[in-house]
């Protein structure tokens, strides 16, 4: 089995750690977060309504009383989990953090902490990075509060996702690396030998350091390894955080599929999934939410190697594949849900309600705009007896160098500047000539409101000239406040301070960039490094959304 770096050099991990420093910032005091993010997070009536409440032990005790995890059950979870492993090539040791973790989802008293995202070639944007370490860290966050059960991270991979173009691109450095193939079909289930060339790009671009060529040598053993992709982003991930003991868990299965049976029935018969998500979508908008995904009837598709197809139900009861490949009754189509259960698959509202059906899940990390659609789903979940789990977005780590903070201690501009709107952002550097043009915006106020009361003066006295006089002071205010706008633009663009500033904020957030979305880890496999490393020495850097971490090296 191949190691990024291996784990026990010590001294290059203390190393590392001595010459970085770790910044928090309120994200209260930053434009980081959405208005609805922030109305989630202040909003008590609002979370009653929409979120599940209860404490920690509450839901805790409500999961291990639910029947569905019955021993028979988790029985069958961990040797499907151990087939999947097997599939990767993954030799489990019995003494391995993962391999316990696997083992002791066979226990009546273990709970999972779970996060999850698409699946992309060289494991995609930085952020995936953050959101595994934010789900580890809420793992032993819970094992604190709940001393007496085990609590097992799962990083749930979104094997059956057909948006293909979103994930088969990287960015190294300023060039793109495309997945070349055509494919409508479910991404986890591809044969991943295709990506071999571009690795090899990537190798011959990547820089040569000890780290990065064996963050390369690990994607290629998997890409030529392993028969589909999900089984080679298992590999991956494993290779790089197994010390974090998190377990991968691929959803598109016959066994774990037949959990869900009920809700994929009564979405395809009675449409009632859709009727309960509607009713909580209701409640968001008087709340002044909208829902960022709208049902559908129908909310399951037809599953295929190579097609990911919407469901939808005709007048005469039948059952359509809308690429009109197939047609079925009600009798068929039921008959084909009980015998392959793994040909259906939920789209992107019904999902969440599957992971919380096959798995004893306590807390899900989301994304913050994935925060929003879980809102739908509390009915659902409380219909079908599921358990809604408690949710917390992800930790966002963001890395600037040691010499740009160094720039921006020299002007006097505090991290969390970064993270403000961009004209906010002028205003903190340029504050001092701001407050000129202000005062020069707030005189023209005045001259105007001093030139009207004049003008009126002058019309009660007879005189014949006052709406000519009004016509040019008009186009002299006019001009003044062009002039004003003109200024400001050139004190911006030619302040080598402020430019090289703005150029550090940039690289960080701001309105069309941000750091851990826009830069992969192909390109920050020494930032990934140093991330891991960290969380070993303070996993709570990795919860609590509110609060931005800035790593600085």
């Amino acid at each position: 089995m191949l190691k990024l770096i291996p784990q026990k050099n010590l001294i290059c991990m203390v190393q590392q750690l001595s010459n970085s420093f770790v910044y928090q910032i309120d994200s209260d005091k930053t434009d980081f977060y959405s208005s609805n993010v922030k109305k989630i997070d202040s909003n008590s009536e609002l979370r009653q309504a929409l979120l599940n409440t209860s404490t920690t032990k509450e839901i805790a005790s409500s999961i291990l009383g639910n029947s569905q995890f019955n021993a028979a059950y988790r029985q069958g979870l961990v040797d499907t989990i151990k087939r999947q492993y097997s599939a990767s090539a993954i030799e489990l040791k019995s003494d391995s953090i993962v391999a316990k973790n696997i083992e002791s989802l066979a226990d009546s008293n273990t709970l999972t902490v779970t996060t999850g995202q698409q699946i992309h070639i060289f494991l995609g944007p930085f952020f995936v990075v953050n959101k595994i370490l934010s789900c580890c860290a809420e793992a032993l966050k819970v094992k604190a509060l709940l001393p007496d059960n085990q609590v097992v991270p799962i990083f749930w991979m979104a094997t059956e996702d057909h948006d293909f173009d979103e994930i088969k691109s990287a960015r190294l450095y300023n060039e793109t690396y495309t997945w070349d193939i055509e494919s409508e079909g479910p991404v986890g289930r591809l044969n991943p030998e295709s990506l071999l060339p571009i690795v090899k790009q990537a190798r011959e671009r990547i820089d040569q350091t000890a780290e990065n060529l064996a963050f390369i040598d690990v994607c290629d053993h998997a890409y030529s390894t392993c028969s589909t992709f999900a089984d080679a982003t298992r590999y991956i991930i494993h290779q790089l955080f197994e010390e974090t003991g998190i377990v991968v868990l691929d959803p598109d299965d016959a066994f774990l599929k037949s959990q869900f049976k009920q809700v994929i029935e009564d979405d395809l018969l009675n449409h009632q999934p859709s009727q309960l998500i509607d009713s909580s979508i209701q409640t968001m908008k008087t709340f002044g939410m909208k829902a960022p995904i709208n049902t559908r009837p129908i909310n399951t598709f037809y599953l295929t190697d190579n097609k990911r197809i919407r469901i939808e139900k005709q007048d005469d009861n039948t059952y359509l594949l809308v690429d009109g490949s197939e047609t079925y009754s009600e009798t068929e189509i039921l008959d084909l849900l009980g015998k392959h259960p793994e040909r259906f698959s939920p789209n992107a509202l019904l999902r969440p309600v599957y992971q919380q059906q096959i798995l004893p899940n306590i807390s899900y990390i989301t994304g913050a705009s994935e925060m929003i659609y879980w809102l739908e789903l509390g009915g659902v979940m409380t219909s079908y007896g599921i358990n809604y789990p408690e949710l917390s977005i992800r930790k966002s780590a963001f890395f600037v160098s040691q010499k740009n903070k160094q720039k921006l201690d020299n002007e006097g501009i505090h991290l969390e500047s970064l993270f403000v709107r961009p004209e906010k952002f002028q205003e903190i550097v340029l504050s001092d000539r701001v407050a000129q043009i202000s005062e020069i915006e707030r005189n023209i106020v005045k001259s105007d409101s001093l030139l009207n009361s004049i003008f009126t003066a002058m019309s009660d006295l007879g005189s014949k000239n006052t709406k000519k006089l009004q016509k040019s002071q008009n186009q002299l205010i006019n001009s003044i406040k062009n002039e004003q706008g003109a200024l400001l633009e050139s004190l911006s663009n030619n302040d080598p301070t402020y430019n090289q500033l703005l150029k550090i904020k940039s690289s960080t957030f701001d309105n069309s960039y941000i750091q851990e979305r826009n830069k992969h880890i192909i390109s920050m496999v020494p930032e990934l490094m140093l991330s891991r490393n960290w969380f070993k020495l303070h996993s709570e850097y990795y919860t609590n959304h509110k609060i931005i971490t800035i790593i600085s090296a």
